[in-house]
């Protein structure tokens, strides 16, 4: 995205004949784009690393100093109580509960979570490798509730081991769990259990898997 934004300013032009006035133009663009935050701190960051390069081995100038540095929003606080907690992951059907467990104690999106299958799970050595939001590699050991919960699901298969479980319920009768976030009234930012993976620097709410 970041490449795609200096080239629409700059076009074909040479590495070497960038100016500052390009720089700037690149950054204010993307900013009207109306991207969310983080989006921005990563358009931001990936710009400084394209210019910088450019500036090492195209003989550009140097003018990564132009695009502003973003901070990360903090990760957010913990609201619900453990008490709270315990009662909804009770209450929930496993599919449910699976799909808490991931975006709350290990920090994952929702739908990376609806995503995750036998091709991000190494049983082994009970560790999640997959591809962030940000498209950053991750492996983040799994906590023991989560593992106990894969461990009889089918590994051969890349259907999602959320979607596997919640086929079975719906094969076995159960009623429909729901997943929206404003039914539910539950944010994930307030069901983040402090244990979760520091490597995730922010969680998103509950999202609805597809019909």
């Amino acid at each position: 995205m970041a490449a795609r934004c200096l080239i629409e300013t700059a076009g074909e032009m040479p590495p070497e004949h960038l100016s500052a006035a390009d720089v700037i133009e690149t950054v204010h663009n993307y900013e009207a784009k109306g991207y969310k935050h983080p989006t921005l701190v990563c358009v931001s960051g990936c710009l400084r690393r394209i210019l910088l390069n450019l500036w090492e081995y195209h003989h550009a100038p140097k003018l990564n100093h132009l695009v502003p540095q973003l901070t990360s929003a903090r990760p957010r606080n913990v609201t619900v109580s453990r008490a709270e907690i315990d009662a909804i992951l009770a209450a929930a059907s496993p599919s449910l509960r699976l799909f808490l467990l991931l975006c709350s104690d290990m920090a994952l999106h929702s739908g990376t979570a609806n995503a995750i299958c036998s091709n991000h799970y190494v049983a082994s050595t009970g560790t999640l490798r997959f591809n962030s939001k940000g498209q950053s590699r991750q492996a983040l050991p799994v906590i023991d509730e989560i593992r106990a919960i894969l461990e009889p699901l089918d590994h051969a298969s890349t259907v999602p081991y959320v979607w596997q479980l919640r086929l079975a319920e719906n094969r076995h009768g159960a009623k429909p769990t729901c997943y929206c976030a404003d039914l539910l009234r539950i944010e994930l930012k307030n069901f983040a259990n402090p244990s979760a993976s520091k490597n995730a620097s922010s969680r998103t709410t509950c999202g609805a898997p597809p019909p």
